[in-house]
């Protein structure tokens, strides 16, 4: 009789994706001066800060591409660099980005995803914000929160 059980893992093994699938040359910011996250998803998006975008924009793709890219679709909207973002729970499409310029957007994704540049948002709050806007974050559980 063995003193230890034989592990029910013991044929599991880790296959990494092909190379066909990786998004290549991904240089997240240097910029990043803030606490909030840098890379975010969704179901069917991936936003993330980039060195290539603009100031007050992070980069959105969409969660099934993959290869070299020699720009990226863009959301921007915001004056200051962006310092936090966030996927709805509820919605893959529904972004809400905060900022250094003291204001706060909501964004609808095309579900075909952005071809380009998307700068009108949805909402846009921030009349009342004084201090810049270090993170944002959905109620996990509770809708339109």
């Amino acid at each position: 009789m063995s003193r230890f059980k034989v592990s029910k893992y013991k044929n599991a093994i880790t296959q990494p994706f092909k190379k066909e699938g990786w998004i290549n040359d991904l240089n997240i910011s240097s910029n990043l001066n803030s606490n909030g996250d840098h890379i975010k998803a969704s179901r069917s998006f991936v936003a993330f800060h980039n060195d290539s975008t603009s100031t007050g924009s992070i980069a959105v793709l969409p969660m099934g591409c993959a290869g070299r890219f020699s720009s990226f679709p863009q959301v921007s909207g915001h004056e200051a660099f962006v310092t936090d973002f966030d996927f709805s729970p509820f919605y893959d499409n529904v972004l809400c980005t905060g900022s250094e310029d003291c204001t706060v957007k909501l964004w609808q994704i095309p579900e075909d995803g952005i071809s380009g540049v998307l700068s009108t948002p949805t909402t846009t709050l921030g009349s009342k914000f004084v201090k810049r806007v270090e993170s944002v974050l959905f109620h996990p559980a509770a809708d339109n929160v």
